[in-house]
């Protein structure tokens, strides 16, 4: 009965961690350096800590982020239990900047200042992949996407043979407020959750009764025709236009 209980403790503690967005693992770490393997070693060895019944009375919180340890879709945080809890992302929650350091991913839209692209917009703030979005759907192109000196400018042209409305750009910023430093004791999934890494632009009524939205989450952005009636034709024609690339024809 014993080892049965044990078991079902064992299962319930995986159900957990397994459901948990983002993914989070704990582990005792003592150097920067320390490789994957070594994390999974750590994390073995000290499994028996998370059954431990005074360890889960006992409340444990976030020291800090040890920023040294980030890569592209991970942080790390200093525990007051003297463990490292790690927090994997889907999608890239840093950049590097121009000195090799991880930084935070601002993906919040401003109006920007660039005016090389020919049409005048809003545009993330950090982030080492720029994108650029219209104010008005009547503009060169709606979006333009910068990495380096490669560039990608996506128009709308036709659906069927209607050309699109002229229609204002709306900004929807994923910005919350900062609550973290007015605790002194920060829950985990608290120092995990994301500010600033989405937001989304909406063309409404671009075509009659068809909206257009762009979702901008780490360094990737993800297009939606919305449909809002039946239509006799579901065909729409994209302009591109490339900077220091080469399109290539897929059989797909």
């Amino acid at each position: 009965m014993l080892i049965l209980q044990v078991l079902v403790l064992l299962m319930l503690v995986l159900m957990i961690f397994v459901e948990a967005l983002p993914v989070i693992a704990i582990g005792n770490l003592i150097q920067n350096n320390l490789t994957e393997e070594t994390i999974i070693d750590e994390l073995e060895n000290d499994s028996e800590i998370l059954l431990d019944s005074t360890e889960e009375e006992a409340e444990v919180y976030v020291l800090g982020e040890e920023t040294s340890l980030r890569t592209e879709t991970e942080k790390h945080f200093r525990l007051s239990n003297g463990l490292y809890a790690v927090a994997a992302y889907e999608e890239a929650v840093h950049y590097l900047d121009e000195n090799g350091s991880w930084q935070d991913i601002d993906n919040n839209l401003c109006t920007s200042s660039e005016s090389g692209d020919g049409f005048d917009g809003v545009e993330n703030k950090n982030n080492n992949v720029k994108v650029k979005f219209a104010k008005k759907s009547n503009a060169n192109y709606l979006y333009r996407v910068k990495d380096g000196d490669y560039s990608i400018f996506v128009g709308a042209y036709k659906k069927g043979d209607v050309s699109p409305n002229k229609v204002d750009v709306v900004v929807s910023n994923n910005s919350t407020t900062e609550i973290k430093a007015q605790s002194s004791k920060i829950k985990l999934d608290e120092a995990a959750e994301l500010n600033n890494q989405m937001s989304k632009v909406t063309y409404f009524d671009l075509w009659n009764n068809i909206d257009l939205e762009y979702v901008l989450q780490g360094t990737t952005i993800k297009e939606n025709i919305i449909v809002n009636e039946k239509a006799d034709s579901y065909s729409y024609t994209f302009t591109l236009k490339l900077k220091n690339l080469v399109p290539v024809y897929n059989d797909d």
